[in-house]
């Protein structure tokens, strides 16, 4: 059944660790469309937590990003965030370096929303020097087309509610928590809600900050001696956003990006994955801990003792 409700309340959740320079910029445009701000960062992010409370909003603070030797596992940060809504109802999940829509308090108010629906909408990029232009209001950015991950419902926007059936049994504690970088968490969490539930509404598109034009750019944070997102495996081979060190045998940590199952193994100087854990479900997916995952792709994080070096996982499929 689907039910739709009249919004009464509208929370905003980010996690922001270093970027406090960004959400200089972003939380002063974003706080008045909304009725709650909630800014989650970490004991030693000084800078984010005194702006954080010149501009009033709800400052939480976690180190549980840490926890398990975790570079950055952004999904415990989101759930310490979501703990802390006075009365959720409406809850928007977005970014330090995202400007919301200026219309997002009238299209929330005119109803008619449904909520069991995951909401997203479409990015525009604005580069680091029209900043300016934008915040004076004379930036066009509308001859862009989003695409890909630019107009789905991804971590850059996602509007739920807290009663949908896909999240109402586990609140507040909604995120996976096995992602150990601030990569992976939005697209397990959007797999998690039907395909008929997934809605795109480009009338509240956001603008988004460039702030770097490598993938996973940040994502794992400046630790060593942590897990570390180093790729996303599919079927095609390994997507690599960060380099690992020729040691062997090396540790992987592997999460899959629909169910959240985690296996930890060991690689030797093949850099074969083992086919038990991890191979081709022969119609073009893959198979992971014995289960087809089908497109849905795997999170790869390998264990830093020291400085990434240069040597990847083969190119070639899983399993081969």
């Amino acid at each position: 059944m689907n039910h739709r409700v009249e919004p009464r309340r509208v929370t905003c959740v980010v996690v922001c660790v270093g970027r406090a320079m960004t959400l200089a910029h972003t939380l002063k445009r974003n706080a008045p469309l909304v009725d709650q701000n909630i800014i989650v960062t970490t004991s030693q992010d000084k800078d984010t937590q005194e702006l954080v409370k010149a501009c009033h909003g709800d400052l939480v603070i976690s180190d549980r990003c840490y926890d398990d030797q975790h570079a950055f596992n952004k999904g415990r940060m989101i759930n310490d965030g979501l703990r802390h809504i006075e009365r959720p109802d409406w809850i928007v999940l977005t970014d330090a370096d995202v400007f919301l829509n200026a219309n997002l308090p009238r299209f929330m108010a005119a109803g008619g929303l449904n909520i069991d629906c995951l909401y997203g909408t479409d990015r525009f990029d604005a580069q680091p020097e029209q900043l300016e232009s934008f915040l004076a209001g004379q930036l066009n950015l509308a001859g862009q087309q989003p695409s890909g991950i630019n107009a789905d419902p991804h971590g850059f926007f996602q509007l739920f509610n807290r009663g949908a059936a896909t999240i109402r049994d586990r609140w507040p504690s909604i995120m996976c928590e096995e992602f150990c970088s601030a990569g992976g968490i939005d697209s397990w969490f959007l797999h998690q809600w039907p395909e008929a539930k997934l809605v795109r509404v480009p009338e509240v598109s956001v603008v988004h900050l460039t702030h770097g034009s490598r993938l996973g750019q940040d994502w794992n944070g400046p630790k060593r001696g942590v897990w570390r997102q180093c790729g996303v495996l599919t079927a095609q081979g390994l997507a690599t956003m960060e380099a690992m060190p020729n040691t062997r045998p090396l540790r992987l940590r592997l999460t899959d990006l629909l169910r959240g199952q985690t296996r930890e193994i060991e690689i030797d100087a093949t850099g074969q994955l083992p086919p038990e854990v991890v191979g081709p479900n022969g119609q073009g997916g893959l198979r992971f801990l014995g289960q087809d995952i089908g497109a849905y792709a795997i999170h790869v994080a390998y264990f830093a003792e020291k400085a990434p070096g240069e040597t990847q996982l083969p190119a070639g499929k899983p399993g081969t």
